[in-house]
């Protein structure tokens, strides 16, 4: 899976849907500034994270924009990287989070898709699905590159789709999208 072509394909299709963030793309960082900053931290930065941000740096978001006005899906916007270390250094306080996720997408109320950062385990580069205030949290995909794909295709294959003007999921087909884009995956809890 290719996470430039997803991504690019991602905006086409908000493009298409006249989405208000298909224009807000922030042009991307260079790998070498992205990898220092992960170090400065002490987490290893997984080769999806660094080329997504290679790509673009998230998007750009305006003071009166709603979430629905910057979504890259339903529900979640692209953290520019500064913005992603910012939350990263905030959320490290909860009790359900854990030091080597990083932070991508948000949903403006506390929930994040985050990449496993730590190359000292099996799960490193998968996305967790983290949800503020639950007890268990999700590994939802097995890479990032895998979410972006999965997303590109919903929206091609129109399991996301405009309602009542808003980005609405179907999440059945999202789910079948995903499976067929990561066979044999099954998403799991996340180990403390």
């Amino acid at each position: 899976m290719n996470v430039i072509a997803a991504i690019d394909r991602i905006f086409e299709s908000l493009g298409a849907l006249l989405r208000p963030v298909a224009g807000r793309r922030r042009v991307g960082q260079l790998p070498e500034r992205i990898v220092e900053r992960f170090k400065s931290v002490g987490q290893y930065c997984h080769p999806d994270v660094v080329t997504a941000y290679g790509a673009a740096d998230g998007t750009d978001n305006e003071s009166d924009d709603t979430i629905g006005d910057i979504s890259l899906f339903p529900g979640y916007y692209w953290l520019p990287l500064d913005e992603a270390f910012e939350t990263y250094t905030a959320i490290n306080k909860s009790p359900q989070w854990r030091e080597d996720w990083f932070p991508i997408f948000a949903s403006g109320g506390g929930d994040f898709y985050a990449v496993v950062c730590s190359d000292r385990e099996g799960a490193f580069g998968s996305v967790v699905g983290f949800i503020l205030g639950e007890a268990e949290q999700m590994i939802e995909f097995p890479t990032l590159s895998a979410m972006l794909e999965t997303v590109a295709r919903s929206f091609e294959q129109g399991a996301f789709h405009i309602e009542a003007g808003h980005l609405q999921p179907d999440y059945s087909a999202f789910r079948i999208i995903a499976e067929k884009v990561s066979p044999g995956f099954k998403p799991f809890i996340a180990m403390p």
